[in-house]
């Protein structure tokens, strides 16, 4: 089953191309990053927000300062979930931005996916821990 976080990096748009480019296998539409990753961009004129609650759009408006227009999607499997922090982490680098997960309503920052930081008993890109 695949797993999905959403990267809303601080760099430009053609600053984030150019990087997957570099770093990635391009595909129509998307990239496929080391460890089997699939990233994508993704933006409001494609439904972004279509599957987003009200309060957790708005705590990312918060997080960012603005509603962010455009981010960055990766699709990954459990087992490739440091494969995906460790694209996460270029993508925020010391930029700034955020992520968002399947498994919590968070905005979560570059420091605490640095410290794999846990928050409501999860930790970025993976389930409650139990």
């Amino acid at each position: 089953m695949s797993e999905s976080a959403f990267v809303f990096p601080a760099l430009s748009r053609a600053d984030v191309v150019q990087l997957l480019n570099g770093i990635a296998e391009t595909q129509p539409d998307q990239w496929v990053a080391p460890g089997g990753v699939y990233v994508s961009l993704i933006d409001e004129a494609s439904g972004m927000y279509l599957d987003w609650e009200a309060h957790d759009v708005d705590e990312l408006t918060g997080a960012v300062g603005e509603r962010p227009s455009w981010g960055v999607q990766l699709v990954y499997r459990l087992s490739q979930r440091d494969q995906m922090l460790s694209l996460a982490r270029l993508l925020l680098r010391d930029c700034g931005g955020v992520a968002y997960d399947d498994f919590c309503t968070h905005a979560w920052t570059t420091a605490q996916i640095n410290a794999d930081a846990q928050v409501a008993d999860a930790r970025f890109g993976e389930g409650p821990v139990r």
